[in-house]
């Protein structure tokens, strides 16, 4: 997915700010999971609804954005609206995570 948002980002078909804050939250999973795991030998995190459902916008934005190009797809308003709605949920999403990496965090404070 990073891949296809930073192609599409420096194509200029996805703004910029929706490409930084995807890459972001994908470095910051993928940094905090390989830091528990060190720190804990598991992670024992699993997908929050939010995050799933991120995913899923970031799935029908690349379509939306591809649809328009491709075929051209008559209603660019719809990317927009679904542009923000990419960034709403992949601020709470990388908020979740960060909620969740602290208190295990703390678990392990509290245990060790």
């Amino acid at each position: 997915m990073v891949s296809v948002y930073l192609t599409l980002g420096h194509q200029g078909l996805i703004d910029d700010l929706v490409v930084v804050l995807v890459v972001f939250r994908d470095v910051m999973i993928l940094g905090g999971a390989f830091l528990l795991l060190v720190l804990r030998q598991q992670t024992g995190m699993r997908p929050a609804l939010v995050s799933k459902l991120n995913t899923a916008a970031q799935i029908l934005l690349v379509t939306l954005v591809l649809a328009e190009v491709g075929p051209g797809y008559p209603f660019p308003w719809m990317s927009i609206a679904l542009s923000y709605f990419v960034i709403a949920t992949t601020i709470a999403s990388g908020g979740w995570y960060m909620v969740a990496w602290g208190r295990q965090m703390a678990s392990m404070e509290e245990s060790g």
